[in-house]
């Protein structure tokens, strides 16, 4: 849960606490690549019911998915006895969907948890049942990482950083210290250290049964720190510190480091940079402290359309679509490896919805927005900001030798009435833009809608909506200002089914803009 009424006093004293680093310090540069992979959260299936055929129609080619333990080896027996007949179905269905998944493992068994009710599922494992554990995920890795499944990306619980399981529930995981433990006991590990050790036994068992496949971090969410929230602001440093002491050829123990992001944090961040790409500066610069070099990912952001209505945070479609761009286009800013929309369907027994569907399998304009920036930006390299005026921001891209741009008015601080309008100039003879929705317009030099003078300079206007623009795209037969309808993706027939416990954390779940809902199990 995260409180918006804790928000400032929070983030300064956090932005005070946290390990000293500089804002200014370069980020971590990774090579672009054109296939963007960018997706979304299903929870416990992939089916039509969670919006299998709309996520194809998007675009979407990636979808992280969560594989729990206790429903695959609910007894413990020796020899050990698996029932994957779920996770054959519905990770059968995403092959057939062409989806790439990262498959999040949670959910111990009763009988390998920690003598601990709230840790007991999503927390430390039994010192002798660790064992158990790296066999589970071997069969798992060796199963699921050939035809026809092909799994790649395995990622070892759900915000491992939640230290108090006590007070906010089992979010997935729950390896943090809680703030009334002991951090630091004579011959014992703490929680983290624990969380650093299963990494490593499992790092090397996982590479052994399939060398292509990728051990991920569990992500992180590393705000809404205690003692206000669940989140152990050292788990990082606690993990980290142990997986160097450990060293050798396979340190750190991960391939992917991984974290979340939802915006009512973004105050937190904004000293090292806008919004996600902020949080993700800072932490590859705790990285960095620990000589780790990695590849950075966000597998949960999202920013949900309904709130409890005695939140002063805003909810609404348009608000919802309109960070649906912005958070795609900074992750690229941001060289994140993958983004994930936090999530695909409406859980119709929370008060906060955060589908790009409604439970029902309506289209919200957030899904128009995301079908929108897949195809935008699709096939594109990063170039860069847009620079030059202060109330816009925009980043640049190539795509087949041609300069696109996506831009919006700064929105920091989000502004709670329309702004004044203002004009990016950019240098071209026609420009096709393309609304957060889907509008096309073409706008000539010299024609309606170019608010600059100058032969070979466009003036565009840029509001609160982002826009898509495309410098000297290929000829058209007659560019014309009339916008073009945005066409409504042919959903097929929409079952709402009940959610399946598989996947589902259990307890309360999700954060809103400012809060956090029940999980529907």
């Amino acid at each position: 849960m995260r409180f918006h009424h804790c928000l400032a006093l929070i983030s300064f004293l956090f932005v005070l606490l946290l390990p000293a680093v500089s804002p200014r310090a370069a980020p971590h540069a990774l090579q672009a690549t054109p296939v963007r992979p960018f997706g979304v959260q299903m929870q416990g299936n992939i089916n039509e019911s969670q919006g299998l055929s709309a996520a194809v129609n998007a675009g979407t080619r990636w979808v992280r998915i969560t594989l729990r333990w206790s429903d695959v080896e609910p007894v413990e027996q020796t020899p050990a006895q698996y029932n994957w007949s779920f996770y054959d179905a519905a990770f059968r269905n995403a092959a057939n969907a062409g989806f790439n998944l990262i498959v999040t493992v949670t959910g111990n068994p009763a009988w390998a948890g920690i003598n601990d009710e709230a840790r007991r599922a999503c927390g430390p494992i039994r010192t002798e049942k660790v064992p158990r554990f790296v066999s589970f995920m071997v069969a798992a890795v060796s199963r699921y990482g050939v035809s026809p499944y092909n799994v790649k990306n395995w990622e070892l619980y759900n915000e491992p950083d939640n230290g108090n399981p006590y007070n906010f529930g089992d979010l997935g995981g729950c390896w943090g210290v809680a703030p009334n433990e002991e951090r630091y006991k004579p011959g014992q590990l703490n929680y983290p250290e624990r969380y650093a050790d299963l990494l490593r036994q499992v790092y090397g068992a996982v590479k052994a049964a399939d060398p292509q496949a990728q051990v991920w971090f569990g992500g992180i969410a590393y705000d809404f720190f205690q003692p206000d929230g669940p989140f152990d602001p050292l788990f990082l440093d606690d993990v980290m510190a142990y997986l160097r002491q450990w060293g050798g050829a396979q340190y750190p123990y991960f391939d992917i480091f991984n974290y979340h992001y939802y915006p009512a944090f973004r105050d937190l961040w904004n000293p090292f940079g806008p919004d996600l790409i902020g949080k993700a500066r800072y932490l590859r610069m705790e990285l960095q402290n620990y000589s780790v070099n990695k590849p950075v990912a966000l597998t949960e952001v999202g920013r949900p359309t309904e709130g409890p209505p005695t939140d002063p945070i805003r909810y609404s479609d348009a608000l919802t679509a309109r960070y649906v761009p912005k958070a795609f286009a900074r992750g690229l800013a941001a060289r994140l490896s993958h983004v994930i929309w936090f999530t695909m369907v409406d859980d119709p027994t929370s008060v906060y919805k955060y589908g790009l569907l409604r439970s029902d399998g309506t289209p919200k304009p957030a899904y128009h927005a995301y079908r929108t920036t897949m195809n935008q930006i699709s096939g594109t390299d990063y170039l860069g900001p847009v620079t030059g005026s202060s109330k816009v921001e925009g980043y640049r891209f190539s795509r087949d030798g041609r300069e696109n741009i996506v831009a919006w008015l700064t929105d920091f601080p989000e502004p709670a009435t329309p702004q004044p309008s203002a004009s990016l100039v950019v240098t071209a003879t026609v420009v096709r833009m393309v609304s957060h929705l889907g509008t096309e317009t073409y706008i000539s030099d010299g024609g309606v809608g170019d608010g600059d003078p100058r032969s070979g300079r466009i003036g565009v206007t840029i509001n609160d909506d982002p826009v898509w623009l495309e410098l000297n795209p290929p000829p058209t037969p007659t560019p014309t200002a009339t916008p073009t309808p945005t066409l409504t993706p042919t959903l097929p027939p929409f079952t709402p089914t009940a959610f399946s416990t598989s996947g589902c954390w259990g307890r309360p779940r999700r954060r809103g803009f400012g809060g956090r809902s029940t999980c529907p199990c």
